[in-house]
């Protein structure tokens, strides 16, 4: 008994499910690339210590320079999506 008007507020545009899933794609990368890259730092400098007896300083270090390398590439991919989609949006309204 419903009737297509009625459904269609409740679909989602192609563009709109493109974007979402980009999102949401982007959003799951970095999440998995700041947890591999903290335990890796972690790893590295655990490591190092124990080589050199320097402990906790090279599992500090280890993890400040990972985490900060992994952090500087999120923000270089999502401002990366955020240009991506201001372009498409701005193709959309110009035509």
């Amino acid at each position: 008994m419903s009737s297509k008007k009625s459904d269609a507020p409740n679909k989602k545009t192609k563009r709109e499910q493109n974007y979402m899933m980009a999102f949401l794609g982007v959003g799951m990368s970095v999440s998995v690339e700041l947890a591999v890259s903290t335990g890796v730092g972690w790893w590295i400098g655990s490591w190092l210590d124990k080589r050199w007896g320097t402990a906790p300083y090279g599992m500090f270090v280890g993890l400040v320079l990972f985490l900060t390398a992994s952090l500087i590439h999120a923000i270089i991919v999502l401002n990366h999506l955020n240009k991506r989609m201001n372009c498409e949006e701005g193709e959309g309204k110009s035509q």
